[in-house]
């Protein structure tokens, strides 16, 4: 059996978020299982009392609603292999639910398929300790499911996502875990709106811990991130939640991701077992210095720079984020007259104040440029450092180092010993305009050679998202450095690194410095324009709306929806962009009036990897329909005490009228009726008049309309014989 039009995540699409297809069919017929093999569908509460497979495509198929699939705790084995990411369809999953409403799947442990569990166009579904371990695209994955509970479930070592979201909103995920899957351990994306995830834990991720992409309102609380090779918690979105993203967080956790707890900042509350500092290098220099700090346990978080009376800088053991401080490791009395120094403040002005620039602080590596001319080259002597200024650095001084994890963990110290106060020949040290620089914007980067007068060319490169506009700059000397700058433009959001390449010249030596760069997505704009803006309810008349979505070559969809007192048709319900113009891209609706009234006319853009999603409005008029009353009464001459029957007819542009007819009579004759009004079925009704006096007599009937129709009214004359 082979699941026909089935979400697919090829390579492309899973890095660029892009989900194809939306809905599962089955070829095959339902099969009843009873003792459940591969690929049978289950129809009615199933315990089982053995491991499935290896199972060549598929597992097992939810068949029906308000049922029970209780594994417990055996095992469904897949075919293994890796993926063929240039088909259009899933080759193999675990467990299949399409359309199902309240069932519960538990104590289910699957592996070796493309996708463990699948959950497709689906609500009420509780998932509970289940298992989905070395699946080669996702442990479990949701598209468009809404009010569904996962808990207590695990996602391990699986291809690209230990749980995805895809236009599914409202679900619950509590006391989940995530670890080691190979892109991102959890995944909210396409409009993925109002899911709670609590107390869930992701380890160990080739990149992010939580990814969260195009929704908005999604509450975390209470997660834990650690270890995760970039971002624990990687939010996308903007809006008014915390942090400007478009989701709120509280008491989310994180520690030891290698780019950082959280981007942006204030997501998660760092927690370290305390700072370790593996190695200190090239600490030099009377006019100009660079530390290189390696080690672990302070991540990406740059420190609260507060200056104090010491000049150094500390933002207190109690901080939410790592702190530094750089001292000379001698005694005031011994030290300087009656002063030590201690390096750590980039404010001038602070008593003792050296003054130093963090160049980066990332993956667990601290930077540190400048240091300033203020700092004096000295001699040593007994212990004594002795030179032309309080803060002076000798050839042999003896340097500590200290980093503080946050919230009181323990500091880690590095003792060093000045080996040279003689300016460093080969140092170059990166500073751009923006360090978060849109995607598609401009920024410049400045290169700047510490030595003996540098000369000569600085060649730039990158790795990552972009490619400097210039592949050289020429040096420009100034007092105590020479530096010049390019413009880079970021191609791709994401992260980049920056590397500026000195070749040396007769005095200094080649040398090099990195930069790095979180190139943020660009916020898209849509605007939507519909041509005519009015129709007639009911009529064939065509409204052409156009979707208009600028940003950094935009791709993906327009979702369209209407809202309002009147209604349209709206043919297809999405259209896919045409990316022909890079900066703005189109695509199109038709509408036609299904009720009339005003209706605003919704286009929402999907977003991709470098575009946030937005949304426009457009508002149209659906109109009333014009009617045409016909009146005919037979018969149409008749005597006194006699009768006749009067039926009205209602037509329109709009497929059926409601509501009621009104008949009037008037002349020299006269007639009665039970009732002058009859209420309209299937376009018509009639009275039946009874002649009072002889003579000419008009009727009129006369429709007064309904919610999409016009009135209208037509007279015809009678005679009544005496």
């Amino acid at each position: 059996m082979r699941a026909k039009g089935s979400p697919k995540i090829a390579l492309a699409v899973l890095l660029l978020f892009t989900v194809l297809g939306s809905t599962l069919v089955f070829l095959s017929p339902p099969v009843v299982a009873q003792a459940p093999s591969c690929g049978d569908t289950i129809t009615a509460s199933t315990t089982l009392a053995a491991d499935i497979g290896p199972c060549s495509e598929y597992g097992l198929i939810i068949g029906a609603s308000g049922i029970t699939l209780n594994c417990a705790g055996y095992t469904i084995l897949g075919p293994g292999g890796t993926p063929d990411l240039n088909s259009t369809e899933l080759s193999s999953v675990a467990i299949i639910l399409t359309g199902m409403s309240n069932v519960t799947v538990e104590n289910c442990d699957v592996s070796a398929f493309e996708v463990g569990f699948l959950l497709n166009d689906s609500s009420a579904i509780t998932f509970t300790t289940d298992v989905a371990n070395n699946n080669s695209l996702c442990g479990f994955i949701y598209f468009s499911s809404e009010n569904n509970v996962l808990s207590n479930s695990t996602a391990d070592r699986n291809g690209y996502y230990g749980f995805a979201f895809i236009g599914s909103s409202v679900n619950t995920l509590t006391s989940n875990t995530a670890n080691n899957n190979a892109f991102s351990n959890f995944l909210l994306f396409n409009y993925s709106n109002s899911n709670i995830l609590t107390m869930n834990t992701a380890d160990n991720g080739t990149f992010y811990g939580f990814l969260l992409m195009g929704g908005s309102n999604n509450t975390l609380a209470g997660n834990t991130a650690n270890s995760n090779s970039e971002f624990g918690y990687y939010d996308m979105t903007q809006g008014k939640g915390t942090a400007g993203t478009a989701n709120l967080y509280s008491s989310d956790k994180c520690s030891y991701d290698g780019a950082g707890g959280s981007y942006p900042g204030e997501l998660c509350t760092l927690v370290f077992g305390g700072a370790n500092i593996t190695s200190v290098t090239q600490v030099t220099t009377n006019t100009h210095g660079q530390i290189i700090i390696k080690g672990s346990g302070f991540g990406n978080a740059f420190p609260q720079l507060t200056p104090v009376g010491d000049g150094s800088v500390d933002t207190g053991i109690n901080s939410t984020i790592p702190s530094i401080a750089i001292w000379d490791n001698c005694l005031d009395e011994l030290c300087h007259g009656s002063n030590s120094w201690q390096a750590g403040n980039q404010y001038q002005g602070a008593e003792d104040s050296i003054g130093i620039d963090f160049a980066s602080w990332w993956n667990n590596q601290i930077v540190i440029d400048g240091f300033g001319s203020a700092l004096g080259a000295g001699t040593l002597s007994g212990g004594v450092c002795s030179g032309p200024t309080v803060h002076t650095i000798c050839s042999g001084d003896n340097i500590t180092i200290e980093v503080w994890g946050p919230n009181g963990g323990p500091n880690a110290y590095y003792h060093l010993t000045v080996s040279s106060a003689t300016p460093q020949k080969d140092s170059v040290s990166i500073f751009c305009s923006k360090s978060s620089p849109v995607v598609g914007s401009s920024i410049i980067c400045k290169a700047s050679v510490f030595g003996s007068s540098p000369t000569g060319t600085v060649t730039w490169s990158s790795l990552g998202n972009g490619t400097p506009l210039d592949t050289s700059c020429k040096l420009s000397r100034h007092k105590a450095y020479s530096s010049c700058s390019v413009r880079f433009i970021p191609d791709a959001a994401g992260p980049a690194l920056l590397t500026a390449n000195y070749g040396g010249d007769s005095k200094n030596s080649a040398t090099s410095g990195t930069y790095d760069l979180i190139v943020t997505m660009k916020a898209s704009r849509t605007t939507i324009s519909c041509s005519p803006r009015s129709a007639i309810a009911g009529s064939p008349t065509v409204i052409n709306c156009t979707a208009k979505v600028v940003g950094y070559q935009p791709s993906g969809y327009v979702e369209w929806g209407s809202s309002g007192a009147g209604s349209v048709s709206i043919a297809g319900g999405y259209c896919v962009i045409n990316t022909s113009a890079p900066q703005r891209i189109t695509c199109y609706a038709e509408l036609t009036g299904a009720a009339a009234g005003i209706v605003t006319i919704e286009g929402n853009y999907s977003g991709d990897g470098n575009n946030m999603a937005s949304s426009g409005t457009a508002k149209v008029i659906i109109k009333k329909a014009p009617t045409t009353t016909t009146l005919s009464c037979v018969p149409s001459s008749f005597a006194i005490r006699s009768s006749t029957t009067c039926t009205a007819t209602v037509t329109g542009e709009y497929p059926w009228q409601n509501g009621t007819i009104t008949f009037t009579v008037s002349g020299r004759g006269s007639a009665t009726s039970p009732s002058n009004t009859c209420a309209l079925s299937g376009g018509s009704c009639q009275v039946t008049l009874t002649a009072t006096a002889p003579g000419g007599l008009k009727v009129k009937a006369t429709y007064g309309g309904d919610s999409n129709n016009l009135g209208s009214s037509r007279t015809t004359k009678l005679t009544i014989k005496s």
